[in-house]
């Protein structure tokens, strides 16, 4: 990387006008996803002396900013994925299979007219 941009922490006041700002940082020869974002709100991203490329489209202009403090790293999109189809099978119960719903007995109220 460090020919084209300096490896540091980076932040962008995000999108231009209404717009929606999308970085990526990306690695190997492949050009392989190493994180990503697209959001309407500023945005702040720590560029590694590894990272191959960041690609920037639709923000404000990026500046290097070592004290910006960084968003919690989430997941890459792919594992988050996968993780919510696997939650999903597993009942969404942290593992665990759903207790049997309770059947409630019919309203003994009258129709409401």
């Amino acid at each position: 990387m460090g020919s084209d941009i300096a490896p540091g922490i980076y932040s962008s006041g995000g999108p231009v006008g209404n717009g929606t700002c999308y970085w990526k940082r990306t690695g190997n020869p492949d050009g392989a996803l190493i994180d990503n974002s697209m959001s309407k709100k500023p945005q702040v991203v720590q560029i590694d002396p590894t990272d191959k490329a960041f690609k920037t489209s639709g923000c404000q202009p990026w500046q290097l900013t070592p004290d910006a403090a960084l968003p919690p790293s989430a997941p890459p999109a792919g594992v988050q994925g996968t993780l919510g189809i696997l939650n999903g099978l597993l009942g969404g119960q942290n593992g665990q299979q759903p207790a049997p719903s309770a059947q409630q007995p019919p309203s003994s109220a009258p129709p409401h007219s």
